[in-house]
């Protein structure tokens, strides 16, 4: 019971109560200090009066024993209010501390679970989708063109399970220099052209254009499908289904430009800084409706960082993202 009460603490909140409690009890040791300083050099004044009662307190004021106790006085206020205001400088940037690496934890931790929910209805999904289409064509017998268009729908089913068990798999070898690019000499119609076919087949409500000049580019055929794979279908999700979703590739100056634009609700500033993560995902899992695990863009990330390039997101114009890929050619 009592290691029951102890796991529901929550660690930021005992850090910032500690943090009250050692910065009350060091103001209060200060005050301390300066009182018994002030007290020290009263009486001292008083004994050096005592011992000088022939003289004025203006030629008291001027003697060295007196002038030496005004300094000792000032030095040590300094040296307190000088150790003070290191010690706080140090609980301030130490709590300060602390308390974003508990919150990125949390963070983390958050997201993990989300995650694991995203992951289990990812893989629930599609499995169920494939067992009904079976099952309904063993059972009704089913012939022509309801056979077909159920094993349509399974093999779909099938290809996206694919996709996200490949998702999982890569992002583990990722971050671990595990893959190396193998480099080739490829035409930029005929790389990203398939790529763009094969998921209006697959995406057949909705409408992906390619706007592709025709240049020769030196790069790694399987990563570029993955990053275009990625950030195609992050762009089917969260855009509406009557909204196309463009493709811009070009060279310039020896630098592939490859911009993926769709015109969705666009993505905060906030989050912004935060979607390349690991497991990130706009929302909270219970509430979001977008199908996904938070390893797209983190995955998209990584391989452009392997094929020494950047990727950046930016507003579209009236609405919607930008996705942009810089590769050097």
């Amino acid at each position: 019971m009592f290691k029951n009460i102890i796991n529901k603490i929550n660690p930021k909140l005992v850090l910032l109560c500690l943090a009250v409690y050692i910065f009350t009890a060091y103001s209060w040791w200060t005050i301390l200090h300066f009182r018994n300083n002030k007290t020290y050099f009263e009486n001292n004044r008083e004994i050096i009066k005592l011992r000088n009662t022939n003289l004025t307190l203006g030629e008291i004021e001027k003697i060295e024993a007196f002038i030496e106790l005004e300094k000792n006085y000032e030095r040590k206020n300094f040296m307190i209010l000088g150790e003070a205001l290191v010690f706080f400088s140090i609980l301030l940037f130490g709590t300060n501390w602390i308390y974003n690496k508990l919150s990125k934890e949390e963070a983390f931790n958050l997201q993990q679970q989300n995650f694991l929910h995203s992951i289990t209805h990812e893989l629930k999904s599609p499995l169920a989708g494939v067992k009904l289409g079976i099952d309904t064509i063993l059972k009704r017998n089913l012939e022509g063109e309801k056979k077909e268009r159920l094993l349509k729908m399974s093999a779909t089913e099938v290809s996206r399970l694919n996709s996200l068990i490949d998702n999982v798999l890569l992002s583990a070898k990722l971050g671990g220099n595990a893959l190396v690019p193998n480099f080739q000499i490829y035409n930029s119609i005929g790389l990203l052209q398939p790529i763009v076919e094969r998921l209006n087949l697959v995406h057949s409500e909705r409408n992906i254009k390619l706007n592709c000049e025709d240049f020769q580019l030196k790069t790694d055929n399987w990563m570029i499908e993955s990053i275009m794979v990625n950030l195609i279908e992050n762009a089917i999700k969260y855009s509406p289904k009557n909204e196309p979703i463009e493709i811009i590739c070009k060279l310039k100056k020896e630098k592939i430009e490859i911009a993926v634009k769709d015109y969705g609700n666009g993505i905060s500033k906030e989050d912004k800084k935060e979607i390349f993560k690991k497991f990130y995902r706009i929302g909270d899992e219970m509430t979001r409706t977008a199908k996904g695990t938070g390893l797209g863009l983190f995955i998209v990330n990584e391989l452009i960082k392997s094929l020494k390039g950047k990727i950046t997101v930016s507003n579209n114009q009236p609405k919607g993202t930008i996705f942009n890929i810089f590769l050097q050619n």
